[in-house]
């Protein structure tokens, strides 16, 4: 089922004020745009459990609303938000440096790492490209322990990815850690970027999240950004598929599937709240597979540039001054019109 529908029915849920909308359009919702609810007040949005698969950098965007109620829903996306690929054959060591070639083929679902670099290595929406980090399959074969080598930076796809034939790869660098063997066959590369949202509240009131599930995120997975706050977390997981028997399972649209062992839940924080007058309560979640910080919640200050009217202000964020790509009400916008 295509996403339009869904987000009809919740324009409509807002424009009629009505308590409940439900998705009552089967178990996978496909969106190649962000779901909006804008301006909602004490509405329930209710998924019956349903699987909405998102595309690049898009989300589910709650804005100036409050008393809203997000429930039974989990989100993922249709094609991995970063770069995922598997060794072939065990590396080997090349010149007397430390560096390593391994011959690897990208994951069904994952971008070809070309395309990956050229897509994101300069696109001034993206904060960086991080990586790369290097998993090994262990005795369960599902990838299951942290990995054993990591790098912050590095990954230059240009430099170090040579083409094979179509899908396979040789990948040439070292190990970012000395004592770091090179990667054997059956170990899996991941990249991350930082570009998006993926459930993301903001500047809104008491917002509800329950029974929540997300599977990969293309930035930080749970935000929550300025106005009163005071939102609640219940039973929200940010980790790894569950059911997953092996690492060659595929999931998502019928006809294009991605492999359903995303490595990574959330390229960034898991949870990250910023600007809220009141702080959110967060209870039986839990969080695993991001990588960076599990849960962060800021103030700061803000400069209020103008009152636009008796009830809204244009107010200058100096979180970050670089992003002019990036949406006033997404994550580490540099501008927010913050209405009471």
């Amino acid at each position: 089922m295509e996403c339009k529908l869904v987000q009809y029915a919740i324009d409509d849920a807002i424009a009629s004020h009505a308590s409940l909308v439900s998705f009552d359009f089967g178990s996978d919702i496909f969106c190649d745009a962000s779901l909006s609810v804008k301006r909602a007040s004490h509405l329930t949005i209710d998924a019956l459990g349903a699987t909405l698969w998102f595309t690049g950098s898009s989300g589910f965007l709650i804005s100036e609303s409050a008393n809203v109620t997000l429930r039974n829903v989990t989100i993922d996306y249709e094609e991995l938000p970063y770069l995922q690929m598997t060794a072939i054959a065990d590396g080997r060591r090349s010149g007397s440096s430390g560096a390593f070639e391994v011959n690897l083929t990208t994951d069904r679902g994952s971008l070809d790492p070309i395309i990956f670099w050229a897509r994101f290595a300069h696109d001034p929406a993206n904060e960086f490209v991080q990586g790369p980090q290097w998993w090994s399959p262990g005795l369960s074969g599902l990838y299951t322990s942290p990995p054993y080598d990591k790098a912050f930076s590095g990954f230059n796809a240009t430099a170090q990815m040579r083409r094979i034939r179509p899908g396979a790869f040789t990948f040439r660098s070292a190990m970012h850690s000395p004592a770091a063997k090179p990667p054997c066959k059956g170990d899996k590369l991941t990249v991350v970027v930082r570009k998006g949202i993926t459930l993301h509240t903001h500047n809104s009131t008491r917002c509800r999240f329950e029974d929540v599930s997300i599977h990969s995120a293309p930035y930080m997975a749970v935000t929550e950004f300025d106005g009163v706050g005071g939102h609640v977390y219940e039973r929200v997981t940010v980790g790894r598929r569950p059911g997953i028997a092996s690492a060659t399972d595929l999931c998502g649209r019928p006809n294009s599937p991605r492999v359903c062992l995303a490595l990574v839940s959330s390229n960034a924080d898991v949870f990250h709240s910023s600007g809220c007058r009141d702080g959110p309560r967060l209870t039986n979640v839990s969080f695993s597979y991001a990588m960076d910080d599990y849960l962060n919640v800021h103030s700061r200050a803000q400069v209020v540039a103008t009152r636009l009217t008796d009830t809204s202000l244009l107010v200058i964020d100096p979180r970050l001054s670089k992003d002019d790509a990036i949406a006033d009400d997404s994550p580490y916008g540099t501008v927010e019109r913050l209405t009471h």
